[in-house]
Parts: structure tokens; C-alpha cells; sequence
């Protein structure tokens, strides 16, 4: 079960952050934008949608959705990204936090992500990237005993740093356009990875 929830958490924190962030502005340039991504583990019975929404001032507002086990779980997440409407020939940087809630566990996460796009100026451009997310998650261990009181739950901190990779493909440049991704996480802490795919849609606002 350990494992199992470390692979849920690297989903969400990496790989739907990969795609809400770099599926979007580096090919709208000074625009604001629109995304909607559907997330499937292939390793793993996780899948999950995301929305998120682009600011041209360089800021990016992401929700998600999981299904695990026929249970819903929600993400959200904010990030900053000041220069990816300068120019897109150069690696451009993301950094904030997101949150996550999965039963009993509590995951807040700051995420650094680099990327780096390719052939920019034609209809089917590229990127490549590598995001870094270190994890605290905040988990309630339940009382032993059913006649314990609610006083007796505790929580007790783990630290997981994970490392993801991805590939993102947009099929054909305009206002609105699809996309498709690859992206592939390894938790250091619990030697555990997940490789998934994503399909998904850009509006340019």
C-alpha cells in the first residue's frame, strides 16, 4: 500500500504539473491560455483530468482530479513562471507549491520545473522537461483501538524528493489546439517510478 500511494502522489505532483504547465505557454507566448489534460498511469490503476489556467503576466493556476480505487481525490497548484513570454528558443524555469489530498495524507510540495522547447515556429513543436518536487506529506496514523478518542489520531511528517522527466507534442499550432505527452517520475525516497501518458486540448485566450 506504501508503494501504491507513493505512485498515486507521483501522478499528481509531477506528472500532472508537467503537463498543466508545459503544454500551455511555451507555444502561446504573451497570452493567456486554457488547458484541459487527461492523465492515465501505465504501470499503475491511477488515472486522472486536470484543468488549468495560464496568465500572460506569468502565473499558472492548476486543479486536478484522480480516481484511485473508485475514490476521488483532488490537487491544486500555483506557479510562477516570469520569463516564458520573452522568448521561446531559450530554457525557461517554473517554481511554486501544490497541494494534495489522499486519505489520510496531506502532501504539500514546492516544484521546480526547466523546459525547453523545440522548433517553435513550425506546426507540430516540441518540449522537453525536468521538474524536481520536494514532497512533505503530513499523514494521520489512525488509534489502534475503536474505543480510542479522536485525540489519540497522530500525525507524523515523511519527506519524498521526486525527479520527473517529460515529453510533450503539439499537433498542430493555432488557438486551439491538441497536444500529447509522455512523462516518466521516480520518488528517491521509496525507489519507486511511474511512467504515463496524457492526451489533452489548448485554448488560447
Amino acid at each position: 500500500m506504501k508503494r501504491f500511494l507513493h505512485l498515486v502522489f507521483l501522478i499528481f505532483i509531477i506528472n500532472y504539473s508537467n503537463y498543466e504547465v508545459y503544454s500551455q505557454e511555451e507555444f502561446f507566448g504573451k497570452h493567456n491560455g486554457l488547458s484541459l489534460a487527461y492523465l492515465k498511469g501505465f504501470d499503475a490503476k491511477v488515472q486522472a483530468v486536470g484543468v488549468s489556467c495560464f496568465l500572460k503576466k506569468g502565473i499558472n493556476l492548476g486543479l486536478g482530479l484522480e480516481k484511485v480505487n473508485s475514490r476521488n481525490y483532488t490537487s491544486v497548484s500555483i506557479l510562477r513562471c516570469p520569463d516564458w513570454g520573452v522568448d521561446s528558443s531559450l530554457y525557461k524555469v517554473a517554481l511554486g507549491p501544490s497541494y494534495s489530498y489522499l486519505s489520510n495524507h496531506h502532501i504539500i510540495a514546492l516544484n521546480i520545473c526547466i523546459i525547453r522547447c523545440f522548433f517553435v515556429k513550425s506546426e507540430c513543436p516540441f518540449s522537453l522537461n525536468v521538474s524536481f518536487s520536494p514532497q512533505w506529506h503530513l499523514i494521520k496514523d489512525q488509534p489502534l483501538l475503536q474505543s480510542s478518542s479522536y485525540n489519540d489520531e497522530k500525525y507524523r511528517t515523511v519527506f519524498s524528493p521526486i525527479i520527473g522527466f517529460g515529453y510533450t507534442q503539439i499537433l498542430g499550432k493555432g488557438n486551439f489546439y491538441p497536444f500529447i505527452g509522455l512523462s516518466l517520475a521516480y520518488d528517491i525516497t521509496s525507489k519507486a517510478n511511474l511512467f504515463s501518458g496524457a492526451i489533452g486540448m489548448n485554448l488560447r485566450l
